[in-house]
C-alpha cells in the first residue's frame, strides 16, 4: 500500500489484436454483476463501480484523499476499502452504492491494509503496522471492526492475508526466517502451520475456489514461476517452467480448473490461461502493451482486466478465451484494479458445491 508513484503498476510490484477490435458496449450488459476499480480521474484516487459494459460509471467514495484496494464483502452488498482521509491508511467498509463509509480499523498508531473477507463475511483479516512501523502483524477483526486481535504477534513482518474461501483458515506471507515464505494459521492465531520452506522467496497465497490448494509465485528456481500447493503445503509442483521471463499472479476460475496469470515471456506482460494442472497454457491477450491484473467473472465467462493499449491504464473485458476485447473506461487518467461483484452462496452450499465436483 505504500505507492512510489502516483500511477503504479498494479500488483507491487507484435501481432494484431486477436482478430477483434475492442468496442464498447457489447454483450456484457446482461451480465448482472459490477465492476468495482480504483480510478485517479478526479486528482485523487477513488473508488467507483461499473456495469460490465462501462455503462454507469459511479464515484463511491468522493473523499479528498485517496481511496483504494475495492474488495467486496462474499454477499456483494458492501465493499471494503483502504483510505488515507484520517491522516493514515485505515480499512473502510461502505455500502455497495457508496453509502455509510464507515472507518474499521481506527488506529492512529501504523497502516493497516491489505484487507481480505472471510467466507461467511463475518470478519476480515488485514496487515497491520499499530505494534511497528517496520514489521507488520496479521490482525482478525469482525465486520463492523470490533474484536481487533493480533493473530501472528512476532517480531518478523507478516503481511498480506488471504483468508480461505471455505474454512477459518488464513495463509499470509511471512520474514521472520529471513525471507518470504508462506504460513497459514487459524483466526485466532492457533494451528499456524509454515507452508513452505526453501532459501529463495515465496510469495503471495491464492486459494482455489474449494480451499483445497494454494498457487503462489516463487523464485526458487531463479525466475519467478507459478507453483501450486495442497492447503497443508504438500505436494509443491512448478505449474509453469520458465526459465527465461516472471510468471505472477495467479488468479484461479471459479470452478477451479483454469489459471489465468501474467507473464512477459512473448517480451511484454501478457495474460495468459492454463489448466489448473500447468498444461495447455495460452496466450489471451497477445497485445503489445502491458496487460495486467486478469479477474474472472463469477461465472467463469468473461476475464476483467487492465490493460494500457491505449496509452493510458484503462480497463478492459474479453471472454475468458481471449476473444471480444472490450475497452470499458474511456478517460487519461488511471483506472485499474477491477473487482467483481460476487454472486453470494451461503458457505454450507459452497462446501456441498465443491464436494459434489470433486
Amino acid at each position: 500500500m505504500r505507492q512510489e508513484s502516483r500511477r503504479p503498476i498494479v500488483g507491487w510490484s507484435c501481432i494484431a489484436l486477436l482478430a477483434a477490435t475492442a468496442v464498447q458496449a457489447p454483450a456484457q450488459s446482461r451480465l448482472p454483476w459490477r465492476i468495482a476499480f480504483q480510478s485517479d480521474r478526479d486528482g485523487n484516487y477513488e473508488i467507483y463501480s461499473m456495469n460490465p459494459d462501462g455503462s454507469d460509471q459511479r464515484n463511491l467514495t468522493r473523499d479528498p484523499a485517496d481511496d483504494l484496494a475495492p474488495a467486496w464483502s462474499p454477499d456483494g452488498r458492501r465493499i471494503a476499502f483502504a483510505s488515507q482521509r484520517d491522516g493514515n491508511i485505515e480499512i473502510y467498509l461502505m455500502d455497495a452504492d457508496g453509502s455509510d463509509p464507515t472507518n474499521l480499523s481506527r488506529n492512529p498508531l501504523g497502516d493497516d491494509h491489505h484487507h481480505s473477507w472471510s467466507p461467511d463475511g463475518k470478519q476480515i483479516a488485514y496487515t497491520s503496522y499499530r505494534d511497528s512501523v517496520s514489521s507488520g502483524e496479521i490482525y482478525v477483526m469482525d465486520a463492523n471492526g470490533a474484536n481487533q486481535r493480533n493473530v501472528t504477534n512476532q517480531a518478523g513482518l507478516d503481511w498480506y492475508p488471504f483468508w480461505c474461501p471455505t474454512a477459518p483458515r488464513v495463509a499470509f506471507m511471512s520474514k521472520r526466517d529471513g525471507n518470504y515464505e508462506l504460513y497459514a494459521a487459524n483466526p485466532d492465531g492457533t494451528n499456524l502451520t509454515q507452508l513452505t520452506n526453501n532459501l529463495a522467496e515465496d510469495w503471495y497465497a491464492f486459494w482455489s475456489p474449494d480451499g483445497s490448494k494454494i498457487a503462489f509465485r516463487s523464485n526458487r528456481h531463479g525466475e519467478w514461476d507459478l507453483f501450486v500447493m495442497a492447503a497443508d503445503g504438500s505436494d509443491q509442483q512448478n505449474l509453469t517452467r520458465n526459465s527465461l521471463s516472471p510468471d505472477l499472479h495467479p488468479s484461479w476460475s471459479p470452478d477451479g480448473s483454469k489459471i489465468a496469470f501474467i507473464t512477459t515471456r512473448d517480451g511484454d506482460p501478457e495474460i495468459y490461461v492454463m489448466n489448473a494442472d500447468g498444461t495447455a497454457a495460452a496466450n489471451l491477450t497477445r497485445h503489445p502493451a502491458l496487460d495486467w491484473g486478469p479477474q474472472w467473472s463469477p461465472d467463469g465467462s468473461k476475464i476483467a482486466f487492465d490493460s494500457w493499449r491505449d496509452g493510458d491504464p484503462e480497463i478492459y473485458i474479453m471472454d475468458a478465451d481471449g476473444s471480444n476485447p472490450t475497452r470499458l473506461t474511456w478517460n487519461p487518467a488511471y483506472d485499474g484494479l477491477p473487482r467483481w461483484q460476487p454472486t453470494w452462496r451461503p458457505l454450507a452450499v459452497r462446501r456441498r458445491l465443491w464436494q459434489m465436483l470433486r
